[in-house]
């Protein structure tokens, strides 16, 4: 890239270099600082520089493209008819592309790209840089010349770099990012600050695989009662989308900011544009995760905004930046929160935090759980409002009313029942599926006040809550006590009469946590803080060995909820499109009206609507066009879905055809119900169902009918207690069951129930797919680091762990693409005693393991980073191969090692590799290296302590499903490999 430099004054233009210069970054540089400043008389005229800009061109390079980066303070309105005609000429001539820095004018004639700098503060190296990588981005282009008429043509952005590697993962999530830019006076947000906020972003989002079958991202600013999009879901559709995002179209010169912050507004602004917004690219059967940075307090309530969102099944998590925000202040944000209240330091600002990008991606990817909005349970809150509370009532209130608002309320998703109690209940709330009545109540408890008894008889609420739970279990109950007395009576009715409920005790003061035993079946499920200011702390601490009672509480109902839904899956959970094709053929008008009947019922087993199940139907009979149904997009709710079926009428076959066209109906599904126009969701699991009457079919070609089975998972049901061949080459299910006629069937038929059963766990495996056994775990490669200081004596307990390991998992052979096994040992120095590259057959493999020693000659200071260097450094002749699941597990023996894994190291091994370390230590403590190695501080379930190290044994119990685990996150994130 050649330069040319030139100063334009009235009338005049002065050149300090062309293009015949060539000179170097560092000459350039100086002969700019020597340029001195010459007053002009009158404006400076532009069309006098584009003129000369044309000479300037002519006398460079004809084939490089030409790019004039213009700089002025102000624009002389008589110059601006002649500015356009000469910047004109110039593109017509040699073609051209305009970058314009202005300082007081907005109007700059001919300019393709424009800024203002006005508010460039040149001491700011991340502003200076922001405005060095805009230019860049807009004068590495090529537009060629061009008639004056045509309109200019976009440019070509340069591509930033390669798609960084990516860990596979569970689950990609889509996610929204709104970052506080207001500038009020206690923390402000200055250009610098903000790129200290981008880099963070650099840091977190080069985790996450990017674009349909990955994460997509609305990252957007706000402050004031404004919010500015720098871009939305539908405009992530590749890694480079959202690198142009964030370092582009993200920034904090794009609009005046405010003193204030008005977090209603925003969170609205977000919830209609976003998460309401058929053109947005919302994915609302995503797993989706609204992140908040906030450098303060909200000028306006917001609570029901915050409420609004989350009952969409949006997950929140806030990020605190301020040093005077308080941790309930930041909890009022979100369901989680971060505080990073240094997060503008040089040395430790959020710019570097890498920790907190972890804790971020961890949340956010590790595994799929029930959200909010399709939480099938019923949730009891048992509170004591005893007189002893009175100080505590309002926090109490707040920590209930923190914890039941962010569900979805109906019939087919969360009940929530609020029982308060002194020396009897006082006021419940029964079980609703209202949010209406539940937010009512809420706000009508906030301005009670507790009890003038001071009994405290959980007894009475107990019995209570047994009656009106009742002993009909359609649903998980969760039972959460809100208790910190220590006169509490009646405890004893808890394991009694709610035996079949999870109980949970959220206890706020720590010293009476032993007086709740007999409220819960575990210790493990009182969940203590120190005062009930703790209760509406939701701020996750960066030290893990000091979890956040509150936030475990609510992970630990999440995951019971998660445990309960992979075992069995609620139908009403379902998410899903389904396509009902209703044979009428011999059917009599009373057998019509019992099979509407059944519709009805079987329909109403499902939550209906455009973000849970649609469902479209179609008759067919003989060879008759198909004339009655709906179709997906009608399905708005369950009341609309039951009123279409009650509207359908019968259409009896003709003579002479009275065989059922079904390879007719199917087509008709695939051409005019499997489309997008139709309400069809081809990014949601879909389902037919055939309910066939028919005892002949028209026979036809079957081909086109056939890719039915290719998009949708096709299920059969006889209507006549007859089973035929050609109905069941259309399943791809196995399912083909039958009732013994239409007036037998109900949504009782055993048939029936089998249907349902079978289409929840069908569906159940697409939300939590069953684990990869170890032993189907085939394509992956497993690496071996063992520490020296274990002793020689130690060298049985390894060779007898790694024989169990190739006898149990994957397929070790000498194909070249089944399992493969490497050792490495650590002590001083590294020894590879094999490698990827070696025979890999189990005989060649024992006989290896057979031979291993460890050298206790070795066994000063472990050098495990060395270990490390020297397979991830070396990868090409260490046997690595990039397409393939890669596993290194650490068998360690030493407390310490020497050096540490400093962090580019340990980022490096746990983006390409999938990391377990096995201690051999008689305690549970954690040796400190062991996060640098996993590259967590979040990574306790993939820590084993083992000091016999004998395979199969309960304390080695995890290494089994991490493989399993690990090896279907690749599965899921590389299909094409495995």
């Amino acid at each position: 890239m050649n330069f040319a430099i030139a100063s334009y004054y009235y009338l005049d233009v002065l050149i300090h270099a062309d293009f015949n210069y060539l000179y170097s970054p560092s000459d350039y540089q100086s002969l700019i600082k020597s340029i001195t400043f010459r007053a002009t008389k009158g404006t400076a005229t532009l069309s006098t520089a584009y003129k000369k800009a044309i000479e300037i061109f002519q006398d460079g390079r004809a084939f490089a493209s030409k790019n004039v980066i213009l700089i002025t303070d102000t624009m002389d309105i008589s110059d601006m008819e002649n500015a356009f005609s000469e910047h004109d000429a110039m593109v017509q001539l040699v073609g051209g592309y305009t970058s314009a820095l202005t300082i007081n004018t907005n109007t700059i004639p001919g300019a393709d790209y424009q800024i203002n700098i006005n508010q460039l503060n040149i001491n700011n190296k991340y502003s200076n840089r922001q405005l060095a990588n805009s230019l860049t981005q807009h004068t590495c282009t090529y537009l060629p010349m061009q008639p004056p008429t045509s309109p200019p043509v976009p440019p070509s952005p340069t591509l930033p770099g390669p798609i960084p590697t990516v860990k596979a993962r569970n689950v990609w999530p889509d996610i929204t990012i709104l970052v506080d830019t207001s500038i009020s006076a206690d923390n402000a947000m200055s250009d610098l600050l903000f790129e200290k906020l981008r880099a963070f972003l650099d840091i977190l989002l080069g985790k996450y695989s990017v674009g349909e079958k990955g994460s997509r991202f609305t990252i957007a600013t706000y402050d004031g009662d404004s919010v500015q999009y720098s871009c939305i879901f539908a405009q992530i559709n590749n890694y480079y989308d959202l690198s142009s995002c964030r370092n582009e179209q993200f920034s904090f010169f794009s609009k005046t900011h405010q003193t204030y912050r008005n977090i209603a507004s925003a969170l609205s602004n977000i919830r209609q544009n976003v998460y309401e917004n058929s053109t947005s690219g919302y994915r609302s059967l995503n797993e989706n995760f609204l992140i908040v940075f906030t450098l303060g307090s909200s000028s306006t309530p917001f609570s029901q905004e915050l409420s609004n969102i989350q009952r969409k099944g949006i997950r929140t998590i806030a990020v605190g930046l301020s040093s005077s925000m308080s941790n309930t202040q930041l909890s009022a944000f979100a369901q989680s929160a971060y505080m990073v209240s240094n997060w503008n330091s040089s040395y430790t600002g959020i710019d570097t935090n890498y920790d907190l990008a972890d804790r971020i991606y961890q949340t956010t990817t590790k595994k799929r759980s029930p959200s909010s909005s399709n939480f099938y349970a019923n949730i009891v809150y048992i509170v004591d409002q005893s007189a002893s509370t009175y100080t505590d009532h309002t926090n109490i209130v707040q920590f209930v009313s923190d914890s039941v608002t962010p569900y979805l309320l109906a019939t087919t998703k969360t009940k929530i029942s609020i029982v308060p109690f002194s020396d009897g209940v006082i006021s419940a709330l029964s079980l609703t599926s209202s949010p209406l009545e539940l937010d009512q109540y809420v706000s009508s408890w906030k301005s009670s006040l507790s009890s003038s008894s001071y009994t405290a008889n959980v007894g009475s609420a107990i019995q209570y809550v047994s009656n009106m739970i009742g002993t009909t279990e359609d649903r998980p109950t969760y039972i959460v006590y809100v208790i910190g007395g220590s006169n509490l009576t009646g405890t004893s009715y808890s394991k009694q009469l709610l035996s079949n409920c999870q109980l949970y005790a959220a206890n706020y003061n720590i010293s009476t946590a032993s007086s709740y035993n007999d409220l819960v079946t575990s210790q493990n499920n009182i969940f203590s803080v120190s005062s009930s200011n703790s209760l509406v702390d939701r701020v996750a601490p960066f030290d893990v060995t000091s979890p956040n009672p509150i936030l475990q509480l609510a992970a630990a109902i999440n995951d019971n909820q998660q445990a309960k839904d992979s075992v069995s899956f609620p139908t009403s959970s379902i998410a899903a499109d389904i396509i009902l094709l209703l044979d009428e053929t011999g059917l009599t008008d009373s057998d019509f009206s019992n099979m509407k009947k059944f519709l009805q019922d079987f329909t109403s087993q499902f939550t209906v609507g455009p973000t849970s199940t649609q469902f479209a139907l179609q008759t067919y009979n003989g060879r008759t066009i198909p004339h009655d149904g709906f179709h997906l997009f009608e399905s708005t709710s369950n009341n609309v879905v039951n009123q279409r079926i009650q509207q359908l009428t019968l259409a009896k076959a003709t003579e002479n055809s009275t065989d059922a066209d079904l390879a007719g109906a199917i087509e008709q599904e695939v051409f005019f119900f499997l489309t997008e126009a139709n309400g069809w969701r081809d990014d949601v699991t879909t389902y037919t169902i055939i309910l066939s009457h028919a005892d002949s079919f028209y026979t036809r070609d079957t081909s086109t009918a056939m890719q039915v089975k290719n998009m949708t998972t096709v299920f059969a049901l006889g209507l006549n207690n007859m089973r035929f061949d050609y109905v069941r080459n259309f399943t791809n299910t196995g399912f083909y069951e039958t009732v013994n006629n239409v007036s037998s069937l109900s949504i009782n038929s055993p048939a029936v129930q089998d249907l349902i059963h079978f289409l929840d766990n069908d569906y159940k495996s697409s939300v939590y797919p069953e684990p990869i056994p170890v032993k189907d775990a085939v394509k992956a490669d497993f690496i071996f680091l063992v520490d020296n200081t274990l002793g020689s004596g130690f060298t049985p307990n390894v060779r007898s762990f790694l024989n169990s390991f190739v006898e149990n998992v994957g397929n070790f052979s000498t194909s070249g693409n089944d399992t493969k096994l490497a050792l490495v040992t650590y002590g001083k120095s590294v020894n590879t005693a094999w490698n990827l590259g070696d025979l890999q057959d189990i005989i060649s493999l024992k006989n290896q393991i057979s031979k291993f020693q460890i050298v206790t000659s070795d066994s000063g200071s472990s050098n495990l980073r060395r270990a490390i260097d020297s397979v991830i450094l070396n990868e090409q002749s260490f046997g690595v191969a990039s397409n393939r699941p890669n596993y290194i597990i650490v068998i360690s023996g030493s407390q310490t090692i020497s050096p540490n894994i400093d962090g580019a190291t340990s980022r490096h091994l746990n983006t390409r590799y999938s990391t377990f370390v096995i201690q051999t230590n008689f305690d549970n403590t954690t040796y400190t290296y062991t996060p640098q190695v996993l590259g967590t501080q979040m990574g306790s379930d993939r820590v084993a302590h083992s000091p016999d190290l004998q395979y199969g044994n309960s304390r080695l119990n995890g290494l089994e499903p991490w493989i399993s685990k690990e090896y279907m996150a690749w599965a899921l994130t590389f299909p094409e490999t495995i």
